[in-house]
């Protein structure tokens, strides 16, 4: 970083550029203020010059020999990504063509391109596509020059980028691609170019967002009726079971629900907590999605895990215009408040018993008494995972066609997609990836459908789940991907499958495995030729920075409270395993500070607290743990962290321990 100006004449100089006073720059120059001299926080000359558009002044700086290439600010900032970010063309070019990098990029992985993007510069980014800018480039959250033109609407930009070949179905860390940019920010034209050029309609996130849900979302109808169009699935869900009509529903956004609706959504179709879009529309007051939801016939008097019907959540937040409307469509004025979990006895063997049993012609009957379809067992079993148990492919069609949860797990968090896996019954499999399964759902081990199917050796369930965009990077407990769990098991066609879908051939799992290693240690000829044909090779040394957690681990220490704090408890941070790939990059060590953060909103657990090292989250405080820590930072008490403990175990969950002090104000 340059130093700051240490003369009152560098001072003067750093005024006058700032100021855009060429004369003066050019008599501090000739009196011998330094060309290099920068602001407190590394601004020089020639990036301020960049960033406010004097372009004789940058030009000057330029032909006196300023420093144009390492010479970066606080934030990793080059003269050229300050041009860029200003939307100044000249200086730009004056740079470039005296041999700025055009992929030079900040702290934050932010390039030229992106900062150009980001600030509606069309002709700042064609500048840089065509000198050469990296479009393969990606930020900290993986995200690229493609996705941040289809989501700020760069239709130009976009076909620019497309024209040289970029991978359109890239993702970001998250799972996130251009197409559900577009989709979610309405640039329907964007949308139909992405999917012309391979991207695939039906992809999801990691939170099982498809562009079709984010369009919905946000009431974009125009690109939802274009996604339609292109073959979208209606009945996708994401990972809290709603779908798009339900997401419609839920903002208000009348004419997208018709939409829907027209084309065949289901409209009794409930989240992972038993709500219908009825239900939504009819909390947040949206009178006009409640009449048209009431055309096709919504099930008035469904409820949710807490025993709330749609009439019941409209009372409670005084809609009085739907009350009166679902009481004239039949709603029922006092309905037995018992949850999906706690319902009758009497309904419950009904229901389960014709479900068990195959007797499609009572389980009729029973759904058109509004016997609530979402029942569940003692076991924590709705009706549909029997019927995907037993394989009863007609039966979970009627269920699904009367709102039956496709998301709701068991008590070891199976879903009824899981069970019609691990029973071998792949019909029953298909319907229920067809009518929008969420295929990113795992058990209690982590592992997917996807994983299931690779596990009992379905090829044609595998090839329908990875048609629907499903991450193939996922990994289990274990650190086991797709790719290592098929070389394992055996199939050629599965790991070909995978392999065509982007699997990475060296992610490694908790044992430092790869899909290579694994195949060569079950004996799997076939498949060690199939991954060595793809480029994988046997690597055993470990990565450095899991080496250096290792090493770490491996040297006891003792961690007391600090002057005036107490501790109030130490634990193991609970979800490391969703976050395996900080934890390897990571330097960890005993006696590293920790940052908490609350997350009242976690969809989760309203007193779930993340933990973070150096910007990257290591995982959680345990839910049994994390009561009081939560309240004290509710109540802004000063509360610290520290890393006591790191274990070399294969159980991700008991590797990092640490401890939480409370300071005296």
């Amino acid at each position: 970083m340059p130093a700051p100006p240490a003369s009152d004449l560098d001072r003067d100089f750093i005024h006058a550029v700032r100021n855009g006073e060429t004369q003066t720059v050019q008599r501090l120059i000739a009196q011998g203020a330094n060309i290099n001299a920068a602001e407190k926080y590394g601004q020089t000359a020639l990036m301020i010059a960049a960033e406010l558009g004097h372009t004789e002044i940058a030009r000057l700086l330029v032909e006196q020999g300023a420093n144009i290439h390492p010479a970066s600010n606080y934030y990793g900032y080059t003269a050229l990504l300050w041009a860029a970010q200003g939307g100044h063309a000249d200086i730009l070019r004056l740079l470039i063509a005296h041999g700025a990098s055009v992929n030079a990029s900040s702290e934050e992985g932010w390039t030229a391109l992106m900062f150009a993007i980001w600030h509606d510069h069309h002709d700042i980014a064609h500048i840089l596509i065509e000198h050469g800018a990296d479009l393969h480039a990606a930020d900290e959250d993986g995200d690229t020059a493609l996705t941040a033109a289809a989501g700020s609407g760069h239709l130009e930009t976009v076909q620019r980028i497309l024209a040289r070949g970029v991978y359109v179905q890239a993702t970001n860390e998250r799972g996130w691609n251009a197409l559900m940019s577009a989709a979610s920010h309405g640039h329907t034209e964007i949308a139909r170019l992405l999917i012309a050029h391979g991207s695939k309609v039906n992809a999801s996130d990691e939170c099982g967002h498809t562009a079709l849900i984010g369009a919905a979302s946000e009431g974009h109808t125009d690109t939802v009726q274009m996604l339609i169009a292109h073959d979208a699935n209606l009945h996708a869900t994401d990972e809290c079971g709603c779908s798009a009509l339900y997401r419609a529903a839920e903002g208000g956004h009348t004419e997208t629900v018709r939409l829907l609706i027209a084309h065949g959504a289901n409209i009794n179709a409930a989240d992972r907590e038993g709500n219908t879009a009825l239900m939504r529309a009819a909390q947040n007051g949206h009178v006009d999605i409640i009449r048209l939801l009431l055309e096709p016939r919504a099930r008035l008097n469904a409820s949710n895990k807490e025993g709330k019907t749609a009439l019941m959540q409209a009372k409670q937040n005084g809609h009085t215009d739907i009350i009166k409307m679902l009481r004239r469509a039949g709603a029922r004025a006092r309905l037995a408040e018992k949850s999906a979990r706690n319902s009758g006895e009497e309904d419950r063997d009904a229901l389960m018993h014709a479900v068990k049993t195959g007797h499609t012609d009572t389980l009729r009957q029973l759904l058109a008494q509004d016997v609530d379809p979402n029942i569940v067992d003692q076991n924590g079993c709705t009706a549909l995972m029997w019927a995907a148990r037993e394989g009863h492919t007609e039966i979970a069609r009627l269920l699904i066609k009367h709102g039956a949860n496709l998301n709701a797990t068991s008590q070891e968090e199976h879903t009824a997609l899981m069970f019609a896996i691990r029973h071998s019954h792949p019909e029953t499999a298909h319907l229920i990836i067809e009518h929008g399964a969420n295929l990113s759902a795992a058990d209690e081990h982590l592992n997917t459908a996807l994983m299931a199917a690779i596990e009992y050796g379905h090829v044609e369930t595998v090839q329908r789940i990875l048609a629907h965009g499903v991450c193939v990077q996922a990994a289990n407990l274990y650190g086991e991907t797709a790719l290592m769990q098929a070389a394992w098991y055996g199939s050629v066609d599965i790991v070909r499958q995978l392999l065509e879908h982007g699997a990475d051939l060296f992610a490694v799992n908790n044992r430092g495995e790869t899909a290579l290693m694994m195949a060569k240690r079950a004996g799997r000829p076939d498949i060690v030729h199939l991954l060595t044909a793809y480029g994988a090779k046997e690597n055993t040394a470990p990565m450095p920075a899991e080496k250096a957690f290792h090493d770490n681990a491996a040297t006891p220490q003792t961690i007391s409270a600090p002057p005036g704090a107490i501790e109030l408890q130490r634990s193991f941070v609970a979800g490391v395993q969703y976050h395996r790939d900080e934890l390897a990059r990571s330097q960890l060590s005993v006696g590293s500070p920790l940052l908490l953060v609350r997350e009242p909103d976690n969809p989760f657990d309203a007193r779930a607290v993340r933990i973070q090292w150096q910007r990257q989250t290591l995982g959680y405080v345990p839910r049994a743990d994390n009561a009081a820590i939560s309240q004290l930072l509710d109540r802004r008490a000063q509360v610290s962290a520290t890393i006591t403990a790191l274990r070399l175990s294969d159980e991700p969950w008991h590797r990092i321990e640490f401890a939480i002090y409370l300071h005296h104000a």
